[in-house]
C-alpha cells in the first residue's frame, strides 16, 4: 500500500488517541518508519500489522478499527490536498461511487503500483442501494462500511450500512446494503 494509507492511520490515531498511543502501536507492530511518504509504496503487511497492533493497544476489534479508519479516510482525503480528486467524481454519494473506479484509474497514473478495489452500484429502491466491492486484499471489507458512512457524511447524505455477503476465492467480493436515513 502507498504511504498515504499508513499516514492516514497515523493521523487518525494521533488525532483521537495522541502521540504516545501512536508510538506504542508502531512499537507493537514492529514498524520503525519515522515518516510515511505518501507516494511511496510499502508492504501491505505494515498496514495489517498497524491494524493488529491498534486493535491490541486500543482494545477494539479489527473490524471496528477498520470501520473507523474507513470513515476517517474519506474525511482525511476529502478535506486535504486530495479533496479536489473527489470533485469530478460527482455531486452525490451514489454518483461518487459510480465514478470511483474511474477515479482510481486516474490516481493509478501517478501511483503505478496501485491495486485499487472496484465498486459497482445496484439500485434497490428509492432509499436503498447495494454496493458490490471487489478487492485483492481480503481483510479490508470492514473498512468499506466506514468508507460508505464517511461518503454519506461528506455528501451530507447520512446512511446506514450493513455488510451482506462475502465470497472469498482468490479475491474478496462483498456486497453492502446502503440505506439513506
Amino acid at each position: 500500500m502507498y504511504g498515504l494509507v499508513n499516514k492516514a492511520i497515523e493521523d487518525m490515531v494521533l488525532q483521537k488517541f495522541g502521540a504516545a498511543t501512536w508510538e506504542e502501536i508502531k512499537r507493537r507492530a514492529g514498524v520503525d518508519v519515522d515518516v510515511f511518504i505518501s507516494m511511496e509504496g510499502y508492504p501491505d503487511e505494515i498496514t495489517y500489522n498497524l491494524v493488529d497492533a491498534a486493535s491490541d493497544v486500543l482494545n477494539m476489534s479489527k473490524p471496528i478499527i477498520l470501520q473507523e479508519f474507513g470513515r476517517f479516510w474519506v474525511m482525511f482525503t476529502g478535506k486535504t490536498a486530495y479533496g479536489p480528486l473527489l470533485n469530478p467524481a460527482g455531486s452525490t454519494m451514489k454518483e461518487c461511487l459510480l465514478n470511483l473506479d474511474q477515479l482510481h484509474l486516474q490516481v493509478g497514473l501517478a501511483l503505478p503500483d496501485l491495486a485499487p478495489p472496484s465498486f459497482s452500484v445496484i439500485d434497490v429502491s428509492v432509499d436503498t442501494f447495494k454496493v458490490r466491492y471487489k478487492s485483492e486484499r481480503k481483510v479490508l471489507a470492514p473498512m468499506v462500511v466506514g468508507l460508505l458512512v464517511g461518503l454519506g457524511e461528506l455528501y451530507d447524505e447520512p446512511v446506514s450500512v450493513t455488510m451482506d455477503e462475502i465470497d472469498s476465492i482468490d479475491t474478496l467480493n462483498t456486497t453492502f446494503t446502503v440505506k439513506y436515513i
